[in-house]
């Protein structure tokens, strides 16, 4: 029988087989040159790689077969054992190469070599991953040179965040990610560390020995932040040829003022949206819980109103232009919030057919206007509403307003999802595991699964089919919730329309004073 095995790594695959099943065939079929059926008997095994030795005991002849391709007898380095290994750096890993091994009753590999490996892999995998770095702040150059920017230092807006490896204020690794805002990339990154295995286990007065420091930050958890600002701000001219002069951030940290002090360049602070918008949540929680605004009582201060007051706040942000268009709609929706059908307090709401306001709404279309028990959903009192109202003062000042402009740190935290989906942070990982995940994850958000894939020298053919899948799947998910929100705009649009056909047909028939005087 004859068998054409693949010819290059991208066409070598792998299959999962019951070894006696396939050995019962194979010896049944196997013949020598002089007709003698073959004894097949396994000779040894390292990992999950064997090697099966064929014998024929008239000839002597016998012939040798390994379960993989790249390995050396009594060796771990196997491209069986380097492709396992790669994909449990992407999930579990050891610990699911070992479950896996457990559940198909096999012999697992050693943690040895699974280390061995990892190191080699995620070595080289950095270094690949960087040249891909590279190409992503190349091609946001010759994006901008086609917009007309001819300077070699080239001028950007950014996004600008943070995120740690554990939650609360004690991690030992965090990184601070640049992104430009137009075009998405991300153009840089800096990883901090304040652990180092030797160093941290040394006794009192002892001197660390020669070794590879794991440790490139030394001060708290929560100044991570502000020194990775400042470090990318330090090599943004060097190292990209960037100068970040705007950066929308939040106001959690004190990076933007260390990036002031350092004077490089001038650099203009924006306002997140989402963030300003979580500050005035947050400090309605704070006051609800403090002044006890809340409970079962009608116009009581609940959480689900306290997200749709901060929902609003954002809205009106995010669709005005100026900073009194939008202290006019942010203050429209408090005063909205404590009308009644009794004290209705909608003057400031916005006119219209298509106006949020459902009192305004019916007014334009010259139809009865609604109860306002049934229609309001965040109805306040007016002495919750007094007690809030300094809180909106504090928060909708001129100079914060005057920084927003309708920008947010969402490619920030997407990035940071795709990196925590593969290192959870209620696990501890060490300092080339979290450099090596976090490029991965850069790259990916950058060109998506396909390219991150090659970049680590993934070339199978399904491997970039599952990636191409993978890549289609995320774009299609981003333009249906873009579609969904853009229908659901139409439908409120149509369904007016509707209404207004049926009201010019039939005419007013249901309303105070519509009654015929008999």
């Amino acid at each position: 029988m004859d068998f054409q095995a693949a010819d290059t790594e991208s066409e070598r695959k792998y299959i999962f087989a019951d070894e006696s099943n396939l050995l019962e065939w194979v010896t049944s079929i196997a013949r020598c040159k002089c007709g003698k059926k073959m004894n097949i008997k396994e000779e040894c095994a390292v990992g999950m790689a064997k090697t099966y030795v064929a014998r024929c005991g008239q000839c002597n002849i016998e012939q040798q077969m390994c379960t993989s391709q790249g390995g050396v007898k009594k060796s771990c380095r196997y491209d069986l054992h380097r492709r396992l290994v790669r994909g449990a750096l992407h999930s579990g890993g050891y610990t699911a190469i070992r479950e896996l091994c457990a559940t198909l009753n096999m012999h697992p590999l050693s943690e040895k070599s699974y280390h061995q490996i990892a190191k080699e892999i995620q070595e080289k995998g950095i270094e690949e991953m960087e040249r891909a770095m590279e190409k992503s702040r190349a091609k946001l150059h010759d994006i901008l040179k086609e917009r007309g920017d001819e300077n070699e230092v080239k001028e950007i807006s950014v996004s600008c965040d943070g995120s740690w490896s554990k939650r609360g204020f004690t991690s030992m690794y965090g990184f601070v990610s640049v992104i430009e805002l137009t075009t998405g990339i991300c153009v840089d990154f800096v990883l901090l560390s304040k652990y180092c295995k030797v160093c941290d286990n040394l006794g009192a007065g002892q001197q660390a020995p020669q070794h590879d420091c794991t440790k490139n930050y030394d001060g708290s958890s929560p100044a991570m932040e502000m020194e990775g600002w400042r470090r990318l701000w330090e090599r943004s001219i060097e190292k990209c040829k960037l100068k970040y002069v705007k950066v929308v951030s939040d106001g959690d940290s004190k990076g933007i003022a260390a990036v002031k002090r350092l004077a490089i360049y001038d650099v203009e602070k924006q306002e997140c949206i989402n963030h300003v918008s979580k500050r005035l949540g947050t400090a309605l929680l704070q006051a609800k819980k403090v002044g006890k605004l809340g409970g079962r009582k009608k116009g009581a201060l609940t959480q689900d109103k306290v997200m749709r007051l901060a929902h609003y706040f954002g809205k009106a942000i995010k669709q005005d232009t100026t900073v009194e268009d939008m202290k006019k709609d942010i203050f429209a929706t408090l005063r909205h919030c404590q009308s009644t059908d009794a004290k209705p307090q909608h003057s400031t709401c916005p006119d219209g057919k298509y106006s949020w306001c459902f009192y305004k709404r019916s007014v334009a279309r010259n139809v009865p206007i609604p109860s306002h028990d049934k229609k309001m959903k965040t109805f306040l009192t007016e002495k919750v509403v007094a007690k809030i109202l300094p809180i909106y003062m504090k928060v909708a000042t001129n100079e914060l307003l005057e920084k927003c402009k309708g920008d947010t740190q969402n490619a920030n935290e997407c990035l940071h999802s795709s990196l925590w989906s593969e290192l959870p942070k209620t696990k501890f990982f060490s300092l080339q595991r979290m450099r090596y995940s976090l490029y991965r994850s850069v790259v990916r958000f950058n060109h998506g699964s396909t390219t991150m894939a090659m970049a680590e020298g993934e070339t199978g053919k399904e491997i970039l089919e599952i990636r191409k899948r993978m890549d289609r799947k995320r774009i299609a998910s981003s333009v249906m919730k873009i579609q969904k929100k853009e229908e659901e705009r139409k439908h409120k649009i149509r369904k007016v329309q509707k209404e207004e056909e049926k009201l010019q047909t039939e005419g007013v028939t249901y309303g105070p004073g519509t009654a015929p005087v008999i």
